[in-house]
């Protein structure tokens, strides 16, 4: 399914989820939307050519270069770590990943993404927005 259409079925989802749940200032709504929407992009992680799967890669390089020229000052170190973060991208996508719509597509993996998300944030509200996300990308995967 295209992502687009997984965007347009968590803003519909969000939509219904801001009737139940309060929603506080403008700020918070932005938040909870855009939580809502990346939660629906991220199932499809596993695939090379995904939306999320570049956005990823690009904040992940930008990362690591950062990291590696902070820790090391050093250029040549920084490009060296994100050639290594290439290998083993790659090397994890072939023999890690069960291909399109395996791992990332489970309910294993929204247990794993809510519990994540919510050590990093400490927020049960974004947990739900952005599982209900993850959740409207699987199952709209598997009746769509």
């Amino acid at each position: 399914m295209d992502w687009k259409i997984h965007v347009i079925l968590a803003i519909i989802l969000y939509a219904l989820l801001a009737q139940v749940l309060p929603q506080g200032p403008p700020e918070r709504i932005a938040l909870l939307l855009l939580v809502t929407v990346a939660g629906c992009l991220l199932p499809d992680i596993d695939s090379k050519s995904s939306l999320m799967s570049k956005i990823i890669e690009i904040i992940l390089v930008f990362l690591i270069f950062i990291a590696i020229y902070y820790l090391t000052t050093s250029i040549l170190f920084s490009l060296a770590g994100v050639l290594v973060f290439f290998i083993l991208s790659a090397v994890a996508r072939k023999y890690l990943m069960e291909g399109h719509r395996g791992f990332t597509h489970g309910f294993a993996a929204l247990a794993l993404f809510a519990a994540v998300i919510y050590a990093l944030t400490q927020d049960l509200e974004i947990v739900v927005f952005a599982g209900a996300g993850y959740i409207s990308h699987v199952l709209a995967d598997k009746l769509l």
